[in-house]
């Protein structure tokens, strides 16, 4: 398995608009540098370079490296590919062929933060731009709320397609 078996394409997007609902957590200047199959993305922040690991199952945002350059290095070792990339849990559904179409990425059927199995079986290709949006709401709304409290997503910021430049 390699790197890219556990990564998804996100060049396609508009990275600005991609993690909005998030934007509660990561502030503005960090935009996405890379997606994980799993769900969760490597930010880059943009004033001064650290890269970022925002966690969609935890619903936090860590500095993992003082840099680009470290990050890279990063991503040779295969401790920190395991824990970061998710790779037991995305495994068997590369074993079996069930990786998701362009333009997707594994998300929570049931997400764990509203009492979802963190397991393969709880996973499904969902839209790239949905996946973000939704969970951002999710972890906006539960982050400041006593646990059982209702809450609502809306599908409003889903236009993070088309409007990257062509590379």
């Amino acid at each position: 398995m390699t790197i890219n078996d556990l990564t998804v394409n996100i060049s396609h997007l508009d990275r600005e608009a991609l993690l909005s609902e998030w934007r509660w957590l990561t502030g503005a200047t960090k935009l996405p540098v890379l997606a994980t199959l799993a769900g969760d993305v490597f930010v880059q922040d943009s004033t001064d370079g650290s890269v970022h690991f925002l966690d969609v199952v935890e619903g936090r945002c860590t500095e993992i490296a003082p840099d680009g350059d470290t990050f890279q290095r990063l991503l040779s070792d295969r401790e920190f590919v395991m824990r970061h990339l998710s790779v037991q849990l995305v495994a068997p559904l590369i074993r079996a062929g069930k990786v998701p179409a362009a333009g997707q990425i594994l998300s929570w059927r049931h997400p764990p933060v509203l009492g979802g199995a963190c397991s393969t079986d709880n996973l499904e290709a969902t839209d790239i731009s949905v996946h973000f949006s939704m969970l951002g709401q999710i972890w906006r709304q539960a982050s400041t709320l006593p646990p059982g409290t209702p809450i609502h997503i809306s599908m409003q910021s889903t236009s993070a397609q088309g409007n990257a430049p062509e590379a």
